[in-house]
């Protein structure tokens, strides 16, 4: 299902739950198509805030999930039931596999981004506190150098190398 923005997340559709929750469990890496509108609407809230990405996906739960029609629901439901794995591990399993599809996509428009923007730093936090601190650190790195290069390497770009740093946590 494609992304639509943290706000409007398709994906509180029962059907695309449960799409979802059957890719991840075929072990298969989830791609998400997001149309040009919606690529701007999530970019701008990955600008704003590095809590983006938990943002999207944070409110996807099976139990809640929307459906066009109720029968689908319900057959859904009693197919998750009937599987042994249980509402909990479906959601957290929705949650993980659609947080790496927008991570991805996050650092792929990260990495596109100029050296110093503010992407680039938002995305790096929310690699880090997705534990992915290489990545992290190397989108930071970019910024880093970016800010060398516009200010030289006197002591505004120091404290942006500080502060990089810090942001990582090492």
């Amino acid at each position: 299902s494609p992304s639509r923005a943290p706000s409007d997340v398709p994906t509180r559709l029962c059907r695309c739950v449960f799409e979802v929750f059957y890719t991840m469990l075929a072990k298969n890496r989830l791609e998400m198509m997001i149309p040009a509108k919606e690529r701007k609407r999530l970019i701008a809230a990955l600008e704003r805030s590095s809590g983006a990405i938990t943002d999207a996906t944070a409110p996807m739960n099976i139990l809640k999930a929307d459906a066009f029609d109720q029968k689908d629901k319900t057959w859904i439901l009693k197919e998750v039931e009937d599987s042994g794995i249980g509402h909990r591990k479906v959601t957290q399993m929705v949650i993980e596999g659609t947080r790496d599809a927008v991570t991805r996509f996050a650092v792929s428009e990260a990495e596109r981004s100029e050296g110093g923007s503010r992407l680039r730093v938002s995305v790096a936090l929310a690699l880090r506190d997705q534990g992915k601190y290489a990545k992290g650190r190397e989108l930071l790195e970019g910024v880093v150098a970016a800010r060398e290069a516009a200010e030289g390497a006197g002591e505004g770009a120091a404290e942006a190398t500080l502060d990089a740093r810090g942001w990582l946590g090492h």
